[in-house]
């Protein structure tokens, strides 16, 4: 059973604690475990141990992809990404030996062609940090060889001219311990490992591998509610706020949005699994965990 939430954005605790505005339990197709899930432009990517699967919410379908011809270099080499000037989702997935397959969905992510790539794919070997599309543009960490070393770039790829480029990063091994997101309409790195200390980085230039640098600071003072939780990095929302919350999402809990620009915090309590009534439907006991017989 996969269960996904949603609330208001552009709301505080001042307001009082948000209630589930959308639930979908759903009985999804066998993808295993869950290693990882994106969401993008109102899809879903739900990356398991057996399959990949694209879920639309709004229709409630899912999509799974299709096993590629030959095997994958490691787990974490797909990425989904929207380019919205033709309003079509793209899949990339890397299959080894140079050979990159293209997945093209239509608007609603429906639909499927796929294509090959052999020319011009540099050596490398996608990694879990990963990013997505930013103007027809997919990003993804990726090892490479530099001389007789291995470093991790950043593997650019135009969705229109179907060109590769590799970037280099503005610090020695930083997506070892960073997140790639999207911020601004341009790529960026963020470092949150020494809250509340956060670094971000903004790709100026791709080609010449110029970056810009800024250091923020959380605000401790506005964060009473939430002092004792140890806040994990969840993404950016659409308004260029840094997402935090807790690491384990059972029972009610707080979401923080730090706007970078006016240095300010605001916080969210969102209520979760703590209905009783939602526990009993779904077999949770009194902790969130799942019940079993």
């Amino acid at each position: 059973m996969l269960f996904v939430f949603s609330s208001p954005l552009n709301k505080s605790s001042s307001d009082g604690p948000i209630s589930c505005l959308g639930s979908y339990p759903c009985k999804n197709p066998n993808f295993g475990n869950l290693h990882r899930y994106k969401y993008v432009h109102g899809l879903i990517f739900l990356e398991g141990s057996k399959q990949l699967v694209i879920w639309n919410p709004t229709l409630k379908r899912f999509l799974t992809l299709p096993e590629p011809e030959g095997k994958c270099d490691r787990v974490g080499c797909t990425v989904l990404g929207y380019d919205s000037s033709e309003g079509k989702y793209i899949v990339l997935r890397s299959l080894g030996d140079s050979k990159i397959c293209i997945l093209t969905l239509g608007a609603q992510g429906q639909g499927l062609c796929r294509k090959i790539i052999t020319l011009g794919v540099p050596w490398h070997i996608p990694t879990i940090r990963f990013c997505g599309c930013i103007n027809g543009v997919m990003y993804y960490g990726a090892a490479v060889f530099v001389g007789i070393r291995i470093q991790h770039h950043i593997i650019s790829f135009d969705v229109r001219s179907e060109k590769f480029n590799q970037i280099k990063c503005p610090e020695r091994n930083l997506l070892m311990s960073s997140h790639m997101v999207p911020y601004e309409g341009r790529l960026a790195i963020i470092k949150t490992m020494n809250l509340p200390s956060i670094e971000l980085w903004i790709l100026k230039n791709g080609d010449k591998h110029e970056w810009t640098h800024k250091h923020f600071v959380l605000p401790l003072a506005e964060m009473d509610l939430i002092r004792s939780e140890k806040l994990c990095f969840y993404g950016v929302s659409y308004v260029g706020e840094l997402i935090f919350t807790q690491r384990r999402l059972f029972g009610s809990f707080y979401i923080l949005y730090f706007d970078p620009r006016r240095n300010s915090i605001r916080t969210v309590l969102f209520e979760g699994i703590v209905g009783d009534a939602f526990r009993s439907r779904y077999g949770f006991g009194k902790d969130g965990m799942l019940c079993t017989p």
